[in-house]
């Protein structure tokens, strides 16, 4: 998968992916420090905010993951998705090395190329 990555568009997408691995594990790191319940500013229990953060960031990082084949799922789909490009970039060379095609004519042959070389009927 690294061999796909462009390092000039895709690079700061992949910088941001991996802050949000940081970040995630810091995260998890102080929540088992402080519990998943937390004194309120009234004293009161409530759920430690950092763990709505880190459902924020869990999605966020799957969608990074499945951009960039991360996981098995998203590996599987874009082997497929790859896959299909390269037979359809195959099949379209070979048609075009064997001179097959639906339009065997020579292109030159075209009466609207006249107008571009300067030729009128």
């Amino acid at each position: 998968m690294a061999q796909l990555a462009d390092p000039v568009s895709d690079l700061p997408a992949l910088e941001r992916l991996y802050r949000l691995y940081d970040d995630l594990e810091r995260s998890h790191s102080a929540v088992h420090k402080q519990g998943h319940m937390v004194r309120g500013y009234r004293d009161q229990t409530v759920m430690n905010p950092l763990l709505k953060h880190m459902q924020l960031v869990q999605a966020e990082v799957r969608q990074l993951d499945d951009r960039f084949g991360l996981s098995p799922r998203a590996r599987l789909s874009l082997g497929v998705t790859l896959g299909e490009a390269a037979k359809g970039l195959a099949d379209l060379n070979a048609d075009f090395q064997a001179g097959g095609g639906e339009d065997d004519d020579d292109p030159r042959d075209d009466p609207r190329f006249d107008v571009i070389d300067g030729e009128t009927a």
